[in-house]
């Protein structure tokens, strides 16, 4: 009779699996017995652990069988995020991933735990078990998770456990994907560390539930959804389809899209050792921010093709070849049920935007970027990954758009963080990303910032670079004309 696992058990030998095929120890179920391949003779401290684990490795095994009808299929970008993070592409070797601190004056542990717990509970994204083979499962149930708390003195223990969690890497196979911390400060100031692996849920997603959390902890009501990713994705693999219209879109854009920026980076790609990325921030007053989206809504320009548009102009005036292409990151919810654009998971899809330099006005630019945003719209269930893929057979491994868009705007300007949480801290790392840009307006203005790989950018460089950039925005957010051409830098060409 096969045993059967509790949630601890279940999640320990996850964990134990990767420990053992980290040593070239291969496990299975024949019959009644454990059987292994090992690609060297096995140390008697490693037989004894087997040993230890047999009767639980086993129930794990003959339990599989059952387990199988609960698998399902990866999304596109979830796959990309598997293979992109793999040491032999390009600025691979590390996993999509985002660390967030907050601060706040005095924390209820147990009451945040609690809200943690319900959050994991109600969002299926939160148990996902997501697989190296292209499958992924949600656990039906997982222990309580305990918020560690940790006390610290001085700048160097906030510090440590920054480092610890802002770039971790997660393994594919085991659960939980996330964590949540608190360290406690001098005084009464605690700070709410949140780090989560981006293959479980995309930006959208981490603020609701960050939101929901919040909610929660201040007793709020919140419902749980009847709807859920696994649902969702099931539903997105029974409905996929060949869109001939965007396929032909893509493929005629292919033939002459640009290539990436070349900027004048420090090292090859191939050459860099350990991934570390480094963050660039700036924040417009509510003021400006509001004067800008009351302008664009006049002709019909949205905030985030205005802001690509001045990114593209500042990678063009910068790169080597002034004929670009970056990167956009896409949220794409497919309209299954009415609950859809409330749940968690990872909707990610990705497109491209193109700039060729030229001696035109700035609207002309808007124009020009605004009707591929429009495009992106039409299309936007086409799966990004296969431009990337048709792209890549001509330079396999490489890191082919390693410049990243990608906007959480919302085209209204109004705080969204609850009282008594004040962010302090983010940074982001993406798989064969060199540059990832990233807008948000729900601080109460347009935010920007940049997340950079360190080992490729001499820092003064990126930072001429970034306050060009920041230059060019206000310099055209107060120009009174747009319908002239606007130079990226004082003095320069456009």
């Amino acid at each position: 009779m096969n045993k059967i696992l509790t949630p601890e058990e279940e999640i320990y030998i996850l964990k134990r699996l990767n420990y053992y095929k980290s040593y070239g120890i291969n496990l299975w179920a024949d019959g009644e017995k454990l059987k292994f391949r090992s690609e060297q003779k096995l140390s008697p401290e490693m037989r004894d652990e087997l040993m230890n684990d047999k009767e639980l490795l086993l129930g794990f095994f003959l339990s599989e069988t059952e387990r199988e009808a609960d698998y399902f299929s990866l999304t596109p970008i979830q796959s990309a995020y598997i293979t992109g993070c793999q040491k032999d592409y390009e600025l691979g070797g590390t996993n999509a991933h985002y660390y967030v601190e907050y601060e706040i004056e005095d924390i209820d542990i147990a009451c945040m735990q609690k809200a943690i717990n319900r959050s994991i509970c109600d969002n299926d994204a939160l148990r996902l078990v997501v697989c190296g083979d292209g499958r992924q499962r949600v656990l039906k149930s997982t222990p309580e998770y305990l918020l560690e708390l940790n006390e610290v003195t001085g700048e160097e223990g906030i510090m440590a456990e920054r480092e610890k969690w802002s770039h971790h890497i997660y393994h594919l196979g085991e659960w939980p994907m996330f964590h949540f911390g608190v360290t406690k400060k001098a005084g009464n100031t605690y700070i709410l560390h949140f780090s989560f692996d981006c293959i479980i849920m995309d930006a959208w997603s981490a603020k609701m539930l960050l939101d929901r959390i919040f909610s929660l902890y201040r007793g709020e009501n919140v419902s749980k959804l009847d709807y859920s990713f696994e649902k969702y994705m099931r539903q997105f693999s029974a409905n996929e389809r060949c869109d001939e219209k965007a396929e032909k879109y893509w493929d005629s854009r292919i033939d002459d899209m640009p290539e990436c920026p070349v900027l004048d980076y420090k090292c090859n790609f191939s050459d860099v050792g350990e991934i570390r990325y480094k963050r660039l921030m700036y924040r417009f007053s509510a003021e400006d921010t509001v004067k800008l989206y009351d302008r664009l809504k006049k002709i019909y320009i949205t905030p985030s093709v205005f802001m690509c548009t001045i990114f593209l102009k500042v990678m063009s005036h910068y790169s080597s070849k002034k004929d670009i292409t970056i990167d956009l990151t896409l949220f794409n919810r497919m309209p299954f049920d009415k609950e859809v654009n409330e749940t968690l998971g990872d909707f990610t899809n990705i497109g491209f935007a193109s700039y060729h330099a030229a001696d035109e006005t700035f609207m002309q630019e808007l124009q020009k970027v605004s009707a591929q945003f429009w495009k992106l719209l039409e299309f936007h269930d086409y799966d990004g990954t296969k431009v990337l893929k048709k792209l890549g057979r001509r330079l396999p491994g490489k890191a082919l758009m390693p410049i990243v868009f990608t906007s959480t705007l919302q085209g209204f300007v109004k705080e969204q963080r609850p009282l008594g949480f004040r962010e302090v801290y983010a940074i982001s790392q993406t798989p064969q990303t060199a540059i990832d840009h990233q807008l948000r307006d729900d601080t109460g203005a347009l935010s920007l910032s940049w997340d950079y790989i360190t080992e490729l950018f001499d820092e003064e460089y990126i930072n001429k670079i970034f306050e060009a950039y920041i230059a060019l925005t206000k310099k055209v957010m107060f120009a009174d004309n747009w319908d002239q051409i606007i130079s990226t830098v004082e003095g320069g060409e456009g």
